[in-house]
């Protein structure tokens, strides 16, 4: 586990429980945790697939086989997604996807063939994103812009756990409100 997956991971554990406790498969809704250390930042993204994709079971058609490749492009082209504060010259380095609904073949860029619909198991099939950023000047790190409404309109609430150099805070983003700042 690399050092920043280790803060991401002990941020999660001294969380309160009772804010852990409160995320539930919700349609619309995602959670990010963020940590922050130093030039290096780390976003975990949980979403119902649902909030992301608009269906939350294998492609079952060619049409949704294309609609979970353009949601994996969308997610790849990470800098679209999350803005850090320009001064700060933020790239992208490392973006991993995964999801059991959604086909290895597809998450990686790729395509597969459409599944056939099974019986519906009335489970809710989610999405966990990793996003890393490398930042070469961190003194000027002081806010992200969460862009995520803006690929993917069904989603209308983000919670967000944090933890920068100046504590760990817990924060709600919408659409008119998505800028996380420390």
């Amino acid at each position: 586990m690399t050092p920043l997956k280790s803060l991401l991971f002990a941020l999660l554990l001294t969380l309160n429980g009772p804010v852990l406790a409160a995320h539930a498969h919700v349609h619309g809704q995602a959670k990010l945790d963020v940590a922050i250390d130093g030039g290096k930042i780390a976003i975990h993204l949980d979403s119902p697939l649902d909030s992301l994709l608009g269906f939350e079971h294998p492609p079952a058609t060619l049409a949704q086989v294309d609609t979970a490749r353009a949601m994996v492009a969308k997610l790849r082209a990470a800098a679209n997604l999350f803005a850090a504060s320009p001064q700060a010259s933020c790239k992208a380095t490392g973006v991993k996807i995964e999801s059991a609904a959604i086909a290895p073949a597809i998450l990686a860029g790729g395509t597969a063939r459409p599944v056939k619909p099974g019986k519906d198991s009335g489970e809710h099939d989610d999405l966990d994103a990793d996003f890393e950023f490398l930042c070469a000047r961190p003194e000027a790190l002081h806010q992200i812009d969460v862009r995520l409404f803006d690929a993917f309109t069904r989603l209308h609430l983000v919670e967000v756990q944090m933890i920068s150099p100046r504590g760990q805070t817990a924060q709600l983003l919408t659409p008119n409100q998505r800028v996380l700042a420390w």
